[in-house]
């Protein structure tokens, strides 16, 4: 038995097992699916993942896939959903669709994201501190140290 969490192979002729209705409504649910498994044994495929709720955050899906080998089509499909029982429903697509999402790459293939800046920072660090505590505008002096660099002081 061989289990899968990544790097999945892509399913071929997802339109011709959903409708494009739901394949659509699939596409706009990638981000919700997580956990998703796909399991190899004896020549059977098994895609086992959840998908959050669209409407209710506290709801998941079970959604399981039966996978052909060659071509790597979807045989079968269920989902614990209302509309889930025929297997055709826009969580179901939604995990073949993010099965098939090209742009996840492993993170050696990306750029180091930690130690990297933001961008912008969150506020002006030219802004006078008389400026940021209004209340304190009776301090006597303002020191500048060399490890720090403003000190409030007051008399």
């Amino acid at each position: 038995m061989q289990r899968i969490f990544h790097g999945f192979e892509k399913i071929e002729s997802v339109g011709e097992f959903f409708r494009e209705s739901n394949l659509s409504k699939g596409q706009a649910l990638v981000k919700h699916v997580f956990a998703a498994e796909e399991v190899r044994d004896q020549g059977k495929t098994l895609v086992q993942a959840k998908c959050v709720s669209q409407v209710k955050d506290n709801v998941t899906y079970d959604v399981r896939l039966e996978i052909s080998q060659h071509p790597r089509t979807v045989s079968a499909a269920s989902c614990s959903c209302k509309a889930g029982i025929s297997g055709k429903c826009k969580h179901a697509a939604a995990v073949c669709c993010y099965l098939n999402q090209e742009e996840r790459a492993a993170c050696t293939g990306k750029p180091q994201q930690w130690g990297r800046p933001r961008g912008k920072p969150q506020r002006d660090m030219s802004t006078k501190i008389r400026d940021i505590f209004p209340e304190l505008i009776n301090l006597q002096y303002i020191i500048s140290t060399e490890h720090c660099h403003t000190a409030l002081l007051q008399a």
